[in-house]
This record gives structure tokens, C-alpha cells and sequence, in this order.
């Protein structure tokens, strides 16, 4: 049942009767029932919708409310040359009510300013929240940046490091490809020796199957073929140059022996003719110092 009681006025004709929670005049015109059972002008239950001012209810207004059809607790205006006990008419009457219409005009105002200026600190209030929680926001994205390019120098740094580490491994991989081909070198070179042309082919075989790039390895065995043949055909070469030396050397050694016995022959024939010549001839005078 919906209480129009408790809170009572002063009608027209002295009488008590209930008023609207709202504005404090007594309830007349259009009225509706609210969800808590509290009967307002419909004026007054959009303006106090979100609170009721008797129980407190929050949001009373909206489809809930129920309209009171012909009901009203104060007395209706009266017909056009109706007078009133006072000897008074309608005219007078409704002059006589245009005061209390302004009045509830000004407390509806009020009341309207007293609703907007709650919105308006309600809605300062989340303006302040909203500026606190963008301050954090900007705080917390300050620190985001700050460490994302304490992040991005880490992963510049890491990245370097790679790079050099990528370098040093391929220059650790070459030069142990390097040393591997040498040593291969040197094998067949040893097997070439000491088991045969046959062994050496096989190993070469072999290693060119295992190794993943066999090229650098058969380049070097091609270039060190075409040394040992260089060499080879040079110390041939150098062995007939010095071959011929050698004979021309010899002819010339037997030359000179010839023309030393022919000089030892002249010089014996000399040596016998002037024994031969002392012989006949006297003795030399000796001189006295």
C-alpha cells in the first residue's frame, strides 16, 4: 500500500492532509507511487529519482513508478462562479495559490541545483580520479619506456656479442678446416710414401666423402701436384744444366792436362838439351868477393 501519510499539511480549508516528500506541498495533480511506496508529484519523483528524501531508497524513478489516476488528497479548483464559503471565487482562490506556485517553482529549483551541483561534485570527483589514475598511467609508462630501452641497450649489447661470437666461430671454423686440409695434406703425402700411389688415391677418396667441402682440400693437393711438378721439372733442369757444366768442365780439365803434358814434354826436351850443352862446355870461372 503506498504511504501518503506521516508528513501532513494545511489545505485550502483548514484541513490536515499529506504532502509530497519532495517538495513539501500537499499532493495533488498528477501523482505516482514510487518503488518504495511513496507517493510524489510526478514533477518531484524526476527530480529526486536517483534518492528518495523519506527511506533513502536509491533509484525510485523510472518504469517502476505507478501513476495515480484520479487520485488527489486536495481540494479540485471550483467551477466558474462557484464561490466558496468565504464568499470568495475561484479567481481569488487561484491568486490566493499563485504565491505557494512560485514558491514550489523556487524549491524545485533549488532542489534541481542542489541534484546538479551533487552531479557536478560527482563528477569532479571522477575528473580528479580520472587525472590521479593518468598520472599513475603516465608514471607507470615513464618507467615502461625507461626500461624498455634499459631492455633495447641489453639486447643492442647481446646482439654485438653474437656478432662477434658469430665471427670468432667462423674464424675458429676456418682456420681448424685449414689445419685439417693441411693435415690431410700431409697424410696422403706420408701414405703416397710409404704405401703407395694406390693408398693415397683411396684416402683422398675417402676424405673427399667425409669432408662437408672437399673443394678446399683437392685445390690444395692440385696445387701442391703442380709444385712437386714444377720443382721436378726445374731440378731436372738444374740437373742437365749442371750435367753440361760438369762435361764442359771435364773437356776442359782434360784440355788443360793435355796442355800440361805437352809443357812437361817441352820442358824435359829443354832440360835434356841443355844438359847435353853443359856437358861440352868448361866450367864457369868463380868469382872473388
Amino acid at each position: 500500500m503506498c504511504e501518503a501519510e506521516g508528513k501532513v499539511g494545511v489545505g485550502v480549508m483548514g484541513k490536515l492532509q499529506p504532502i509530497c516528500p519532495a517538495c513539501h506541498e500537499i499532493l495533488r495533480g498528477d501523482l505516482v507511487a514510487s518503488k518504495c511506496n511513496h507517493v510524489f508529484h510526478r514533477e518531484c519523483l524526476g527530480i529526486v529519482a536517483a534518492k528518495c528524501p523519506k527511506c533513502d531508497m536509491e533509484d525510485i524513478g523510472g518504469e517502476e513508478a505507478i501513476p495515480l489516476y484520479g487520485l488527489s488528497f486536495g481540494e479540485e479548483r471550483q467551477t466558474r462562479g462557484n464561490l466558496d464559503s468565504s464568499g470568495t471565487s475561484s479567481e481569488n482562490v487561484d491568486e490566493s495559490n499563485e504565491p505557494k506556485k512560485i514558491m514550489q517553482k523556487i524549491l524545485h529549483t533549488e532542489r534541481k541545483i542542489n541534484v546538479l551541483s551533487k552531479e557536478l561534485a560527482n563528477l569532479n570527483e571522477k575528473v580528479e580520479r580520472v587525472r590521479q589514475e593518468e598520472d599513475q598511467f603516465r608514471r607507470r609508462l615513464l618507467r615502461a619506456e625507461k626500461a624498455m630501452a634499459h631492455k633495447d641497450k641489453e639486447f643492442q649489447t647481446l646482439k654485438d656479442e653474437l656478432e662477434t661470437q658469430k665471427s670468432s666461430h667462423a674464424s675458429l671454423l676456418e682456420q681448424a678446416n685449414r689445419i685439417r686440409d693441411r693435415d690431410a695434406i700431409l697424410e696422403y703425402l706420408e701414405i703416397r710414401k710409404t704405401k703407395g700411389d694406390d693408398q693415397a688415391l683411396q684416402f683422398i677418396m675417402t676424405m673427399g666423402t667425409s669432408m662437408l667441402d672437399p673443394a678446399p682440400l683437392l685445390t690444395e693437393i692440385a696445387r701442391l701436384r703442380t709444385f712437386y711438378r714444377a720443382s721436378r721439372t726445374k731440378s731436372q733442369r738444374d740437373a742437365a744444366i749442371a750435367r753440361q757444366n760438369e762435361l764442359r768442365v771435364q773437356r776442359e780439365i782434360e784440355e788443360c792436362q793435355q796442355k800440361v803434358d805437352a809443357l812437361k814434354t817441352k820442358l824435359e826436351r829443354r832440360r835434356n838439351k841443355l844438359q847435353r850443352k853443359d856437358s861440352h862446355s868448361p866450367a864457369p870461372k868463380r868469382l872473388h868477393v
